[in-house]
């Protein structure tokens, strides 16, 4: 099992981890966003900074956005696509979800 936000991981780790799914073995990846991550709900300027290191992005909401989502969908999409080929299964969660129900949906795609 996999937990990470999968947003700044090379743009060849679904493949990588993917790979991991071979010979029985059951991979599940969860990717884990605070809700606000899942829609940006902001308005006018923000300014983001990094946890990870010292990047300080900003920018206005309304802008960035559409690009932003469109992004985050072509991220999903390509850990899915590369997941189910080799027979993984990707779970995704929120910081607000019920951490029973987490658990279930991550037990549920292993087995």
């Amino acid at each position: 099992m996999i937990l990470s936000d999968l947003l700044d991981l090379p743009k060849e780790a679904p493949d990588r981890v993917a790979a991991v799914a071979s010979r029985g073995r059951i991979v599940v990846v969860v990717q884990t966003l605070d809700p606000d991550e899942l829609t940006l709900p902001f308005e006018g300027t923000m300014r983001l900074r990094s946890l990870e290191g010292d990047v300080v992005v900003e920018t206005d909401a309304e802008a960035a956005r559409e690009k932003y989502l469109e992004a985050l969908a072509e991220l999903n999409q390509s850990w899915e696509r590369a997941l189910v080929a080799r027979g993984a299964r990707l779970v995704r969660a929120t910081t607000s979800d019920d951490p029973i129900r987490v658990v279930r949906s991550i037990l549920e795609a292993a087995y």
